[in-house]
């Protein structure tokens, strides 16, 4: 887990990929919401999202992975990367990758 106040789970019935967030302070009310991403993390102090999943069809040079964050509240996209590795909110306004080479944060 990420974040003391929220509970972030990627749930699939069927074909059909939600995530779900659950806010500790407000554990009645859940957000669900239809994603297509393989991964996503909550941000550990507020109501923004990590979402990382494929672009493109698998096995051709149009295959990369996307890094997408949205802020839940404002139903609004804040960021959007391609990116290869790891992913980890290192503070609740920084979220590093790391690659092969480099790490960024």
């Amino acid at each position: 887990m990420e974040s003391d106040k929220y509970i972030c789970v990627r749930e699939k019935t069927g074909d059909v990929a939600q995530v779900v967030i659950v806010d500790m302070a407000d554990p009645q009310n859940p957000i669900r919401r239809p994603i297509s991403a393989d991964s996503a993390i909550m941000n550990p102090a507020s109501k923004v999202i990590a979402l990382k999943g494929k672009a493109g069809t698998e096995g051709t040079a149009a295959s990369q992975k996307t890094l997408q964050i949205f802020n839940i509240e404002m139903k609004s996209k804040m960021k959007a990367h391609i990116m290869h590795n790891f992913w980890k909110w290192i503070s609740p306004n920084t979220l590093a990758l790391v690659t092969e080479t480099s790490v960024f944060h």
